[in-house]
């Protein structure tokens, strides 16, 4: 299983590893992402398209895994069901199919409860996945079962009449938000996917000098950029990808909790009293008299 990080090329192995990459992502972090009192959010990215967000709360930085994604689709509506989860509904490629997303937000620090839709981006990153030559190869295999017949018992009288395959299987391009409707389960911004791979290629974080995987892949609801840690370099189009992905989501201009940051400029909000990426709240004060 990997890490969010090692999706991206910035996989560490110790606490004071991930304190020293959190320390270089503030320094370098100067995009503006959004602005609310109490929690500014910023973002460092470099040309493979590795990205990480950081959350600044009195004075101490949060860090987020994300991509410079380019899969773009409309949500209809966006839940944040805690700071750390959102639950998206988004229109596929068909403008009439909606798929449910659970998600973190790059500006989950800035939404609450129910905003309308708009345009975001999304993208998943491979934590625990496994690649399949092709479809045949992956239909064939047990990991595109549904379950086992002991935990879903057996098939219901319609399946058994229709002499249909039990347990069910995922089809190659399949997927299935963690969560996202109420239920026993508490939703965490996963999914379950399947995917045929369209295109893979080897980039190299500059930050770490560390080589991660950005694929396009067909999954249910269209193509979804999905990145992988090194060892799938050799990820070749036409193949079927299968497992567990975290997701995250960037909402664009136009969504109205993308707009937290222009908001507070139009309200007068002075940009150099705010705290700036790994500033503690001792230096934020010495700076600004407050």
């Amino acid at each position: 299983m990997s890490s969010n990080l090692a999706c991206i090329g910035m996989g560490v192995t110790s606490p004071a590893e991930l304190s020293e990459l959190v320390a270089q992502v503030a320094r370098l972090g100067s995009e503006p992402v959004a602005d609310s009192p109490g929690v500014q959010t910023y973002a460092w990215q470099d040309a493979s398209g590795a990205r990480v967000v950081l959350d600044v709360l009195a004075g101490k930085p949060l860090i987020l895994p994300s991509f410079a994604s380019t899969s773009d689709f409309t949500s209809t509506a966006v839940e944040a069901h805690s700071p750390d989860v959102a639950r998206v509904t988004v229109l596929g490629e068909d403008g009439v199919t909606e798929t449910g997303v659970t998600c973190e937000l790059e500006q989950r620090r800035h939404v609450e409860g129910q905003v309308g839709g708009g345009r975001i981006r999304l993208v998943a990153l491979g934590i625990n996945v496994t690649a399949f030559d092709d479809e045949p190869t992956f239909l064939a295999d047990d990991a595109s079962l549904l379950g086992t017949e002991d935990e879903l018992g057996p098939p219901p009288p319609e399946v058994a009449e229709r002499g249909l395959a039990w347990p069910p299987r995922m089809s190659a391009s399949a997927f299935f938000a963690n969560g996202f409707y109420p239920g026993p389960v508490d939703p965490t911004p996963h999914a379950l996917l399947s995917g045929v791979v369209l295109r893979a290629e080897v980039r190299t974080n500059s930050l770490t000098g560390r080589r991660f995987v950005a694929s396009r892949v067909l999954t249910a609801f269209g193509e979804v950029d999905l990145c992988l840690p090194e060892e799938f370099a050799l990820l070749l189009p036409g193949q079927v990808i299968a497992g567990t992905v975290a997701v995250v989501g960037r909402l664009l201009e136009g969504t109205p909790a993308a707009s937290a940051e222009r908001a507070g400029e139009d309200a007068g909000g002075d940009d150099d009293a705010q705290p700036r990426p790994g500033e503690t709240r001792r230096e934020w004060r010495d700076r600004t008299g407050r």
